[in-house]
């Protein structure tokens, strides 16, 4: 015992007093055994019965409040999730969303049915069995949501919560949750019978519907309030019957008349002996019963103790030495166990009022214990947790191998520390400082403890600390600082893509005038409503700068082609031009704009800005309100780009284009079957305008759409026009451009061009490129189907000079593949070039598809593609594209002249 020592009792051979002794007790205890059994049976078996009622009593009360807790607890579950996915915010109506949201949680599992109400209380969204209820009156304070089902008697405990229901504002949920035969079997445990009493009358039995019966032995059932307090209206009854072991009879007759008489006659023969040694007895076992009993040896012990000493009977002797011997060591462990419990309530306190959340979790990762501030950082309260992996956390910012690594430490060192993002109960994420040490005992790890901070408001700091050093403090743009980071990430991306970056300087004209004139306020306000218009203005990939008093920046990564840079600081100096209306005062004020290229105008940071800042100057000297490149050359290109799409746009509105037509001939008759339309531009100022020069320019503004739907209207035109005048029908060939082919309105476009003029669907033939027809072939396949059933004929123009699939060349409703002009114009002089033209006029040929060569110049270039069966051919060896007064005498020939 802790090192004291023991005192062990000597054996000493039984005496004929020992003997007595014996045989005396044996005696009396089955005397005592006896009477007291009969007389005390029915009182102790009717008082275990009650104890053992009041215990299930306490026992379901702790169950049926855990029951509360857990219904509430789902209730709550179920509002946040409905919450958190956000599904009355989708487009679908809110039925459907939550149709489909219960759907996938399983929702019925878990209750009986669920109805969301408006703030007006009308139904939004039900799911589950419905059910016609009554609420049960209540009369113990605060009504609680009970109710009854008056068909089937079945009782159901509603929990209702506010729910955001989006344009609708703040709703209703409720789950209603049965207290039925099922839930009451759960709750049951074996030889326990329970019912629930709704005005006197079961509503539900884990039995069964009707009540277990009461008749068995043992006490009357336990009634237990379940709401309305004990004289409230429904109640839960406990049936725990408590079966004796054996009978008073049983009882009696079991217990010998014998050994009772024997004893009483012992009690007589050595009463006076047998008084003696009860006194010393009793004196021992009083010290041994107060020993038991206080938690300090007092002096009426050690008294009592020394008494019994004084008998002569060796055995009570040793005993009361031994039992001193235990009452010193008891002294010594009560001392420690005083002070292991305050060195316990010292590490509590410490625990609990700790300024840091902790965790501590078992060896398996689950939660045992939390303190306050745990509560308080994550709101999840101690019983929310308990359990439950660490996990639940989570905000799954951090990656798999960010774990990963940290167990890895965790395992290695047995501590670790670092900083991670959680998500507290409400959904909210935030920052934390954690460290996580290994408490291990001889068997390994038994426990985890996690101790964090929330450092939100130190994050919030440096986040503002690091905007202030790379932001403009007036206009919050980024700052020069920032801007170089920017555009140096522009430069690497555009090496690595092979794509240019422009860099557009502007400084505002006459703002040193508004500024000393109207006071530095004014001038601020007028800056920060620049940076409003230049943010709007710029692209989502562009960055904004104020780099200095009037001066901004512009970077816009990702350039392809000039004509980009072009409009982005057209639009700059229009926007910026406008008049600023600030305080009740009209502002006027534009920006000089200087335009620097990479790599072309530098392949640096400060040389790029420099070049930009040397342009607006020169932007300035032009006369302000203007942009300027570097270089004189690109200024000349862009400018005349530009002019070239204004001209253009007012070409199409004042109806400056005509169209020529260039015969097709049937090399086999020599007869015109056919012409194609080629778009010409007559400027009032440049005259005719080659269309290679605005073609490309009307593809990239997506001009070409208007401008090929008045070819295509115009030619359709043309030539029922012919037709009505006696000419043979022919074939009208147009042009579909890569930019209309991907229109959506396609085919409503041409069924409308056919409706207006009345021409054949078979007479009118579409050519399209064969890069526009492979740079999607699944949507090719779509538009061509419907082509074919109009009737309408298709041919595939330039053919070769792009990559083909033979796949779905062959899928395609095509009628016509053209030769490409440029295999033809050197099959005379190149093996090759002939080649692929006799091998792509054979290709045609084996699909089934008529072939015409484009580009025939020459007799020799007639000759190579008659011997190779082509069936049709077009180029100035025959005629030029001719305007409409010079086509209709060429149509009227019967055979072209060799």
């Amino acid at each position: 015992m802790d090192g004291t020592q023991q005192i062990k009792p000597r054996r000493r051979p039984i005496t004929y007093q020992a003997a007595a002794r014996l045989i005396f007790s044996l005696g009396l205890f089955v005397a005592l055994i006896g009477v007291s059994t009969i007389m005390i049976y029915r009182t102790a078996l009717n008082k275990a019965a009650e104890e053992r009622a009041n215990g299930l009593a306490s026992f379901y009360a702790s169950r049926i409040n855990q029951l509360e807790r857990e219904w509430e607890l789902q209730s709550r579950d179920f509002r946040v999730r409905i919450e958190y996915t956000r599904v009355l915010e989708e487009p679908r109506t809110a039925t459907e969303n939550l149709q489909a949201f219960m759907t996938i949680q399983g929702g019925s599992r878990h209750f009986t049915y669920l109805l969301i109400q408006d703030k007006q209380g009308i139904p939004v969204f039900s799911f589950g069995k419905d059910i016609s209820l009554t609420r049960i009156p209540l009369n113990d304070g605060p009504e609680k949501n009970w109710y009854r089902e008056p068909r089937t008697g079945n009782l159901y405990r509603i929990f209702e919560e506010r729910i955001w229901l989006g344009k609708k504002g703040m709703g209703r949920m409720a789950l209603f949750f049965p207290v039925d035969n099922a839930l009451l079997y759960l709750l049951s445990s074996p030889g326990v019978a329970l019912t629930v009493l709704h005005e006197g009358k079961p509503a539900a039995s884990s039995l069964g519907i009707e009540p277990a019966s009461t008749g068995k032995p043992g006490p009357e059932p336990k009634a237990l309030p379940w709401i309305g307090g004990e004289k409230g209206p429904v109640s839960l009854l406990i049936q725990a019957p408590v079966k004796p072991l054996f009978s008073a009879a049983e009882l009696a007759a079991g217990v010998s008349i014998t050994p009772i008489l024997y004893g009483l006659l012992l009690w007589l023969i050595l009463g006076k002996w047998v008084m003696k040694q009860a006194r010393r007895i009793n004196a021992l076992g009083d010290a041994v019963s107060e020993f038991s009993t206080v938690h300090d040896v007092t002096q009426s012990l050690r008294q009592k103790i020394l008494d019994a000493k004084s008998h002569q009977a060796d055995e009570i002797q040793e005993v009361a030495a031994t039992l001193e011997c235990m009452a010193e060591q008891t002294v010594r462990q009560e001392q420690e166990r005083a002070a292991d419990e305050a060195r316990l309530r010292l590490w509590s306190e410490v625990f609990h009022n700790s300024g840091e959340a902790i965790l501590i979790s078992d060896r398996e990762n689950h939660i045992v214990s939390v303190n306050r501030m745990f509560e308080q950082i994550t709101g999840y309260r101690q019983e929310e947790v308990l359990g439950k992996n660490p996990r639940i956390l989570s905000s799954k910012r951090e990656q798999a191998e960010f774990y990963k690594g940290m167990w890895h430490k965790l395992q290695e060192t047995g501590i670790w520390r670092g900083e991670v993002w959680d998500r507290r109960k409400d959904g909210t994420e935030f920052p934390k400082a954690l460290t996580i040490s290994v408490v291990r005992n001889g068997h390994g790890i038994s426990h985890y403890i996690g101790s964090f901070t929330d450092i939100s408001d130190r994050k919030a700091e440096e986040q503002y600390i690091h905007f202030i050093a790379h932001h403009d403090a007036l206009t919050s743009l980024p700052n020069r600082l920032m801007l170089q980071d920017f555009l140096d990430h522009a430069i690497e991306e555009a090496k690595r893509s092979g794509s240019r970056v422009g860099v557009l300087f502007l400084d505002m004209d006459n703002f040193k005038k508004i500024n000393d004139s109207l006071g530095h306020e004014m001038g601020d306000k007028l800056l920060i409503e620049v940076a409003r218009r230049l943010t709007s203005i710029a692209r989502g990939v562009d960055t904004v700068s104020r780099v200095g008093g009037d001066e901004f920046v512009v970077v816009c990564p990702g350039i392809t082609q000039t004509l980009d840079v072009v409009h982005l600081a057209t639009r700059v100096v229009e926007r910026l031009s406008q008049v600023y209306l600030i305080d009740n005062n009209k502002l006027h004020s534009s920006p000089s704009v200087g335009i620097s290229l990479f790599p072309e105008d530098g392949e640096d940071i400060q040389t790029l800005l420099k070049n930009a800042d040397a342009a607006m100057y020169h932007a300035k000297a032009e006369g302000r309100g203007n942009f300027q490149f570097f270089t004189e050359a690109m200024n000349l290109a862009a400018q005349e780009r530009l002019t070239l799409e204004i001209d253009l746009r007012k070409a199409l509105e004042e109806q400056e284009f005509e169209l020529y037509y260039q015969p097709q001939i049937e090399i086999s008759s020599g007869q015109i079957v056919g012409v194609e339309a080629l778009v010409r531009w007559h400027h009032p100022q440049r005259g005719l305008i080659n269309p290679a020069r605005f073609i490309p320019v009307a593809e990239e503004t997506g001009l070409i759409v208007p401008l090929g739907e008045w070819v295509l209207r115009t030619a359709c035109r043309q030539a029922v026009s012919w037709q009505e005048a006696g000419l043979s029908p022919i074939c009208m060939a147009v042009n579909i451009s890569a930019r209309q082919f991907k229109q959506e309105n396609l085919l409503e476009t041409i069924k409308n061009a056919l409706a207006e003029s009345r021409l054949e669907p078979s007479r009118l033939e579409l050519e399209i490129t064969e890069t526009a027809a492979m740079s999607s072939p699944d949507a090719t396949v779509k538009i061509l189907n419907p082509l074919k059933e109009m009737g309408v004929k298709v041919a595939i123009d330039d053919f070769g000079t792009g990559y083909s699939s033979l796949a779905y060349l062959k899928l395609f409703a095509i009628d016509k593949l053209k030769v490409d002009q440029s295999f033809v114009r050197d099959v005379e002089h190149n093996a090759n070039d002939a080649t692929l033209a006799a091998a792509t006029i054979m290709l045609a040929k084996k699909l089934g598809l008529k072939v015409i060569a484009e580009g025939v110049e020459t007799a020799g270039q007639l000759q190579f593609i008659t011997e190779n069966d082509c069936d049709e051919a077009q180029g100035y060896y025959f005629s030029r594209p001719l305007p409409i007064a010079e086509i209709a005498e060429y149509l009227r020939l019967p055979i072209i002249p060799e």
